[in-house]
């Protein structure tokens, strides 16, 4: 199946099963070392989750032990949690898992749905694709690859999950620790100098919007800490806490490139004033080189990069490098 040129892969999926049975575990309480009922996405409440542990109580309550147990004597609440649960995949992550950022876009990349985001799925749609629901197509490959790719995919998938989960319920781990002893901590704090250096330079604007800078403001890495762990002062920037945010790890479109490369080289002196004072490091040439670089090997087909709050559009990296010709 996996091989064929659009494998069809039914009911928002037969994996709703594989997903009841992954999800039954951590339906209980964490131990650590007490009791804990984890989040594990960023909402307050998750809808599978709760429909799990309302079945768990169910079913601990009959008596059964085990989910094969459960299911077995309870079959309408089974088929209900079921139910549940496909509804939940196919309004929530089915449609999303090709967007980027906070855009609503699709970029389809693994496969392809008849429905988008924010398309509700009431039982009536979810049955009216036959009794195993609607399909999911797999591109050419896609299928094949993710198998192949799996001993390298799972463990970092596992890893990122299970950071996450301890963040949102500020869980400590000791690898997290360790980690952070090894490598530094992903966020640094940077002093009020050098934030009111940046804001003069910017006229008291948020650097992405050009909107007045009220508030909470945030020294953002252009070329994300995470692509390239550069923390001159060429790659900071001071944005408003909306567009940091959106714009969390991703790669900035042509436009910004443009406003950012000029910056760098029109104001150089005033930025290696700011670095001094504020004891950060300033490397111009450094920095544009590693920026050239990132963009350089990207798709020149086309690349998801972000304009601004709620938009990732589909752009040639192209023009970002040409943004940058002038700065060599």
């Amino acid at each position: 199946m996996l091989g064929t040129a659009i494998t069809k892969v039914a009911r928002p999926l037969n994996s709703t099963h594989v997903t009841l049975r992954s999800k039954w575990r951590s339906s209980t309480g964490h131990r650590s070392p007490e009791a804990l009922d984890l989040r594990q996405i960023s909402n307050k409440r998750s809808t599978i989750i709760d429909a799990l542990r309302s079945f768990r109580l169910e079913s601990e309550s009959s008596g059964a032990n085990s989910l094969w147990l459960a299911r077995q004597r309870l079959r309408a609440s089974y088929e209900a949690v079921i139910t549940r649960i496909e509804r939940t995949l196919a309004e929530q992550p089915l449609p999303r898992l090709q967007t980027v950022g906070s855009s609503e876009t699709v970029f389809p990349f693994l496969y392809d749905i008849d429905w988008g985001p924010n398309e509700s799925f009431p039982v009536a749609r979810l049955r009216g694709s036959g009794a195993r629901g609607p399909t999911i197509r797999l591109f050419p490959g896609a299928g094949d690859e993710l198998v192949r790719l799996s001993p390298l995919i799972r463990p970092l998938v596992e890893l990122h999950w299970t950071r996450m989960v301890a963040q949102l319920n500020n869980v400590a781990t000791v690898e997290e620790a360790l980690r952070h002893h090894l490598f530094g901590s992903p966020r640094i704090p940077f002093s009020k100098m050098l934030r009111d250096g940046l804001a003069d330079l910017q006229t008291g604007t948020c650097f992405y919007c050009g909107q007045r800078l009220v508030g909470a403001t945030e020294v953002d890495h252009f070329i994300p800490r995470v692509r390239c762990g550069i923390d001159a002062i060429e790659n900071l920037v001071l944005a408003d806490r909306p567009c940091n945010g959106d714009k969390s790890d991703l790669l900035a479109a042509p436009s910004l490139v443009s406003t950012w490369a000029r910056r760098n080289v029109e104001s150089s002196g005033t930025l290696s004033i700011i670095a001094e004072m504020s004891r950060v490091d300033s490397d111009l040439t450094g920095t544009l080189a590693v920026a050239r670089s990132i963009y350089g090997h990207l798709p020149r087909e086309g690349t998801p990069l972000w304009q601004g709050r709620k938009q990732v559009l589909t752009l040639d990296p192209g023009l970002a490098l040409e943004a940058m010709t002038f700065a060599s």
